[in-house]
């Protein structure tokens, strides 16, 4: 019997340091490879560690000697949360992005739950925390190196070589995003926005200021200099994001945190009313800067960005009250925001308040279902600041599981190719000090490949100082951190963004193991548990062993086929036309193969078999089975992508596009019949178009294109007008329209003046 006490004892520290080791592979990798630009294989390949943490979770559960499971407060609001947002794939236009946001949070719902479990031993709760802090800091490193000498350099390099961004191996999807970074000048760390670092930051710098605090009060020279130092780079990288709705959630949460102490003290009545009408004078004073005037443009370009937001949050209610009980899906906001925003709103694809953008998704019963959390969530709060219980510590070998998990993070960061990458400046810095026989391109591999070891022992030093901290004494800080975030959701999309998402959700499960509320009445039968693990254990193999490798598969398979797209555009000759049009079309056929219902690869392969037919027109008119055969085939990729991805106005724009080269082509080989279907497929996705987005230039230049083709003159001059003013015409890449459409825009506006 003892024997068997002793080897399920084993066995409980096996799994512990195998989940513990999961987690603590997803906290390091997950900040670096971060953003909207992050592919979904990427982006799934992180799932496989906070499942897999979450089925040791389930299996420690099943060895415990106890025949019932208590109930932790929040677990039945947060399982309701994640269940409607399942849910509502069922009615969202994009099923696709609907699918893949609620996986996302469903992730880092059993990272919050693993966390919880395993927090419970406060050793584990400081390592996390450890953790946390370090990648932390290794990212205010990079954030400083980022605004100070990588952005400067690539706009110094880009000003002196104009034609260089034309040869930047980047998608035009994400061209414009890097433009606009360049051209904004703040600092964004490895996140998409300026302003989602800033979330990132004000989750974690309270908890940075109140390590000074202790360790200022606790006289060590030492380690008072060493946090002091990465106080004071977090602020600089703090600064460099610029982000004033940061800035202002930092300020407000502040002095909500002197108000909070000065009621302990011995004369609080004076200080309550004094930091209160400090609070009170401050908010509204910001308040009145934000909304009237542009004096705060010093900390970020757009002075109006408040205004903006006041439009965008009318624009989501607009939405909400035509959808009002189940609201449009989940990540469904940008496809309905076009049609209710005001002409001279900027273009979004969130609405800048995650509770509002949840509404809005989905429904009534979606707030009422965060209502419910929010009054569980109450208890957690009240009974965070009870004194420390003294809890069994289990057996533990905490360097084993850093050297394990850290060197599997940073193999990961490596093989992503995403994280600490110098960029093309090495060249720039240090091609003056080295022979001109060394290559750049090789040096940059060098130096790139260097890094990690380096940021290794750093981040690996980070933990080590962060380990000798007390956490149990920061529990106010900590709080300060989350309400900060939570504010900052007000204003911005946090909750949407994968790498802060996962972020929140740990801090809330570390939180949440200070708490000293009683579980539930409820309690989990061990045999359902039992039950309930088998039947996970079976849904994560699959979800690992097909689902992940296929999605990651297929992103690899993309960029392939953008790389063969721009190599068949650049081909001038017959022959390597026709080479670059094969691998292109294998690149394409292998992704439908594998996702048939994948939006893009279907509108490009549409697009590509469109064009395909008209060349064959070209060169061919007789050959008219070849060209029929070539549109019929296009017409079932349009059809596919259009049945999944319905409001969305990049399908509907392409789609336009398709049809009107369909119907130019059967016009010119003098196909009425099908000419005149094309002709109406063409004014329905046209309609469509401007019915989803009235005022975006590509769009009204389109559709001018279409009346002018259909001969209704005058009607192409009033699209074209409406064109000339639309507000984005100024913008480069695919905001707007190229240099060739405008001056064939102004030529016939001319015409049409004379």
């Amino acid at each position: 019997m003892k024997n068997n006490e002793e080897s399920l004892d084993r066995l409980r520290i096996i799994t512990s340091h195998i989940s513990i080791g999961l987690l603590i592979i997803s906290l390091t990798a997950r900040p670096f490879v971060s953003g909207l630009a992050v592919g979904a294989g990427e982006n799934a390949l992180f799932w496989i560690f906070s499942w897999g943490a979450f089925l040791f979770v389930l299996l420690d559960l099943c060895l415990k000697k106890s025949e019932r499971i208590s109930l932790f407060p929040l677990s039945i609001p947060l399982t309701a949360l994640l269940a409607w947002a399942f849910f509502s794939i069922v009615w969202a236009g994009d099923k696709e992005k609907s699918l893949f946001q609620s996986m996302i949070w469903l992730s880092d719902f059993f990272s919050f739950f693993s966390i919880l479990y395993w927090s419970q031993n406060q050793k584990i709760r400081n390592l996390f925390l450890a953790v946390v802090l370090s990648c932390f800091s290794l990212e205010m490193l990079y954030v400083v190196y980022q605004s100070f000498i990588d952005l400067p350099g690539i706009r110094v390099l880009l000003q002196e070589n104009t034609d260089l961004i034309n040869t930047i191996d980047i998608s035009s999807r994400y061209l414009s995003l890097f433009e606009g970074r360049l051209e904004a000048g703040k600092a964004f760390g490895h996140f998409a926005l300026s302003n989602t670092l800033g979330g990132y930051i004000l989750l974690h710098l309270p908890l940075v200021c109140g390590i000074v605090y202790l360790q200022w009060q606790s006289q060590k020279r030492k380690e008072t200099i060493v946090s002091i130092s990465l106080l004071f780079l977090s602020l600089l990288a703090f600064i460099c994001c610029q982000s004033r709705g940061s800035f202002l959630c930092f300020g407000l949460v502040g002095l909500g945190a002197l108000f909070w102490g000065g009621e302990n003290n011995a004369k609080k009545n004076k200080r309550q009313i004094i930091i209160m009408g400090m609070t009170s004078a401050f908010s509204l004073l910001m308040f009145i800067i934000f909304l009237s005037s542009n004096a705060l443009s010093f900390l970020g370009h757009k002075g109006i960005s408040f205004l903006m937001r006041l439009e965008y949050w009318k624009a989501s209610i607009s939405i909400w009250l035509n959808n009002l009980l189940w609201g449009v899906g989940v990540g469904n906001f940008a496809d309905h925001y076009y049609t209710t925003k005001s002409v001279w709103a900027e273009e979004v694809n969130n609405a800048h308040n995650v509770y509002l953008q949840w509404g809005v998704e989905t429904g009534i019963i979606g707030i009422f279902l965060l209502l419910f959390l929010l009054v569980r969530g109450k208890s957690l709060l009240l009974c965070s600041f009870r004194e420390e219980e003294k809890k069994e510590e289990t057996s533990l070998h905490i360097s084993k599981i850093l050297l394990g998990a850290g060197a599997f993070s940073f193999f990961l960061l490596w093989s992503l190719g995403g994280s600490f990458q110098s960029t093309s400046l090495v060249q720039v810095y240090l091609s003056p000090f080295l022979p001109s026989s060394l290559d750049p391109n090789k040096l940059e591999t060098v130096v790139y490949h260097l890094a990690f070891p380096f940021f290794g022992l750093l981040w690996y030093q980070g933990v080590n100082f962060y380990l000798r901290q007390n956490f149990t004494q920061l529990r106010l800080f900590f709080l300060c951190g989350l309400l900060a975030f939570l504010l900052h959701c007000f204003i911005d999309l946090n909750l949407y963004d994968p790498g802060l998402s996962q972020s929140f959700a740990v801090f809330l499960g570390l939180f949440a193991s200070f708490s000293k509320t009683k579980p539930l009445k409820q309690k989990f039968p061990r045999k359902s548990l039992i039950g309930i693990t088998v039947i996970f254990t079976i849904l994560m193999v699959a979800v690992c062993s097909r689902g992940v490798p296929h999605l990651m598969k297929v992103d690899t398979l993309m960029q392939n086929s953008r790389q063969e797209k721009r190599t068949l555009q650049i081909q001038k000759n017959t022959q390597g036309y026709q080479q670059a049009w094969q691998k292109y079309f294998f690149s394409l056929e292998q992704i439908l193969i594998l996702e048939p219902f994948q939006a893009e690869a279907n509108l490009e392969m549409a697009m590509l078999l469109g064009f395909e037919g008209a060349r064959i027109r070209r060169l061919n008119r007789q050959n008219l089975s070849m060209i029929h055969r070539l549109f019929s085939k296009a017409h079932e990729h349009i059809e596919r992508s259009y049945k999944y991805k319905k409001n969305n106005i990049r399908n509907l724009h392409t789609s336009a596009e398709f049809y009107l080269l369909e119907r130019q082509t059967w016009k010119r080989l003098r196909q009425v019949e099908q000419a005149e279907k094309a002709e109406k497929k063409t004014r329905f996705y046209a309609e469509l178009l401007l019915k989803s987005y009235p005022w975006k230039a590509p769009f009204l230049f389109l559709a001018g294109k279409i009346e002018e083709e259909f001969g209704n003159q005058e009607k192409a001059l009033s699209l074209y007008q409406k064109c000339l003013y639309a507000h984005d015409m100024a913008y480069f890449s695919n905001y707007g329209i190229s240099p060739e459409e405008k001056v064939y825009l102004l030529k016939k506006l001319s015409q049409g003046a004379k």
